[in-house]
């Protein structure tokens, strides 16, 4: 809101952003997919928080980046564009891809739930793509998750 309120008062050349959840490689360890990766490998499980039905949209990192630079290039001031992919997941379906690319058949260990845990996070993004923003790299790829299960692994053992 305040920048905004500077768009409009000052013509500051504004543009927002907002976007759905990034995966990829680098992420901080506490994050759902590279401790998930981590507590899989290290200890046969994965926590999930409530039942696991929890929906979340994805989008890989570089996705995300190319996503603001389109909007640098080719958005216009006073205007905020959703990054999004399309891709929504449960936090179930996570779990399971993790626990086949990491080989270890992990077992779910459902924790209670945070208090006032949203159900499902995902974005309209038709107004990003109309500037021809498109993403090139899908959570459903094997060889993103052998990047990242083969990146966290080496962290852990850093």
């Amino acid at each position: 809101m305040i920048a905004m309120s500077y768009h409009r008062t000052y013509g500051m050349d504004v543009r927002i952003t907002r976007c759905c959840n990034n995966f990829g490689i680098g992420q901080h360890i506490e994050k759902l997919i590279p401790k998930s990766i981590t507590y899989a490998n290290k200890y046969g499980f994965i926590d999930i928080y409530g039942d696991g039905t929890n929906v979340r949209e994805w989008i890989h990192a570089e996705d995300h980046a190319r996503g603001i630079f389109k909007v640098m290039q080719y958005g216009e001031p006073g205007n905020i564009y959703n990054i999004g992919s399309g891709e929504e997941l449960t936090n179930n379906e996570i779990a399971s891809m993790i626990s086949t690319f990491t080989g270890t058949n992990a077992k779910l260990n459902y924790i209670e739930d945070r208090k006032g845990h949203d159900k499902r996070y995902s974005l309209n993004y038709d107004k990003i793509q109309r500037l021809g923003f498109k993403c090139r790299r899908s959570i459903r790829d094997s060889k993103e998750w052998d990047e990242m299960v083969q990146y966290y692994k080496e962290y852990q053992n850093a």
